[in-house]
Parts: C-alpha cells; sequence; structure tokens
C-alpha cells in the first residue's frame, strides 16, 4: 500500500499490512477518534457546568450565631441541591493530612467564637455536631474524597477541633490587640 500527494513524486507512506488488518487498523484509529470527540464533548460540558456553579458560596462567611446555623442546617435536611452545593463549597481546600482537612473545613462553617459552644457529641451542655446534616454533608464527602480517611480518624478530628476553639480564640484575639497597637 502507497500513499503520495499529486505533486509529490515521492510516496509519503509505505506499508506492506496486509488489507485485513489495514481495514482493522482504520477502525480502530476510528474508534479513538470517536472516543476523544467523546471525552471533547465531556470536558466542554464539564467546563459548562462549573462555569454555572460560578454562583456565590453556599455560606459567605463562617457562622457566629447558633440559630443562623440552625436554620442553614435545617435548609439543607431535604435538599440535596443544597447539600451539592455545601459539599463543594468544603471541597475547596489542598489539605492532605486528617486535622488539617477538618480543620479547613470546619473554619468554613464556624467561627472560632461559635465553636466554643459546639461540640462533636453535645458534651458539657454544647450543641451535637454529629446530630447535624452538615456533619453528615461533611462525612460523605471525606468519605468519597479520601478514602483512607476512617470515621473514627474523622471523629477525633473533629472532636479535637471543637476542644481547641478556646485557644485559637484567645490567639486570634492577642493578634488582634497586637494589630491594633
Amino acid at each position: 500500500m502507497e500513499w503520495t500527494v499529486a505533486e509529490a513524486s515521492q510516496p509519503l507512506f509505505v506499508t506492506n499490512i496486509p488489507k485485513a488488518e489495514w481495514s482493522k487498523l482504520l477502525t480502530d484509529v476510528a474508534l479513538i477518534k470517536l472516543n476523544l470527540d467523546n471525552i471533547n464533548k465531556r470536558l466542554t460540558n464539564f467546563c459548562k457546568e462549573d462555569l454555572k456553579s460560578k454562583e456565590p458560596p453556599i455560606i459567605e462567611k463562617p457562622f457566629d450565631n447558633l440559630a443562623e446555623f440552625l436554620a442553614f442546617d435545617e435548609s439543607l435536611m431535604h435538599n440535596e441541591g443544597r447539600q451539592l452545593r455545601l459539599k463543594r463549597h468544603i471541597s475547596r481546600g489542598g489539605s492532605s493530612k486528617v486535622p488539617e482537612v477538618v480543620g479547613d473545613i470546619l473554619k468554613k462553617l464556624f467561627t472560632n467564637f461559635l465553636a466554643l459552644g459546639i461540640s462533636f457529641k453535645g458534651l458539657k451542655q454544647n450543641y451535637n455536631f454529629s446530630s447535624t446534616t452538615c456533619w453528615t454533608v461533611m462525612s460523605d464527602y471525606i468519605g468519597e474524597a479520601k478514602p483512607e480517611i476512617s470515621e473514627k480518624e474523622l471523629a477525633k478530628a473533629v472532636i479535637s477541633w471543637f476542644q481547641h476553639a478556646g485557644d485559637r480564640l484567645k490567639a486570634e484575639q492577642t493578634t488582634k490587640k497586637s494589630n491594633t497597637k
């Protein structure tokens, strides 16, 4: 088999591939092209969806009031669209260690002041975070995105984050005082 260009006298491509094999090769190339076209369409659609998701974040700033958080949490309860938006919101972050992942997410949800009145299981008359829809969305997201993190590790990191809210709040206040001087 030989391919030439009209003006060229030298063949561009010479092969001794049998006709049956050549047909199979052309079919494979056509399938590859079709797959690449499908991938291109999917990527284009994905980019369009991503542009649609440029809506304002579901949470503008961390909650500093328990009543506002509870109203937000209730709005998530049977609304998969809002839960998906929350998942997208908390997924922005690049940490890999469990405490950092949990900290990045919880910082988006709560101020340190509000975190003082919340605990994972509601101990010491604090609000029970583990009973919220936010916890369910958060644990589902982490389970999907980082399957190597066990539920026990996740719970331990959440407990620790809430326990250290007072320390973070003191450090925050100290920083504010030193910046105002």
